[in-house]
């Protein structure tokens, strides 16, 4: 479980800061950081962060099933 939360931790710092094209792009970047991930268990960690394609890059965005209340 802490190698789970060290990987998703390492995508999610990639995603904010280097804003990714394409997957491999991320795989090579965690693979970088001694992080090596297939392409389907990328793809589960990114839909566990919530990290969509927009405008051509990777990006994370709020969860939609929980909203704030104003």
């Amino acid at each position: 479980m802490q190698q789970c939360s060290a990987r998703l931790a390492a995508l999610q710092q990639i995603i904010e800061t280097s804003s990714p094209c394409g997957q491999d792009e991320i795989r090579l970047a965690l693979a970088q950081q001694g992080v090596y991930i297939s392409q389907p268990q990328l793809s589960r960690d990114l839909a566990k962060l919530h990290a969509k394609k927009q405008g051509g890059h990777y990006v994370i965005v709020p969860d939609p099933r929980y909203k704030r209340l104003p």
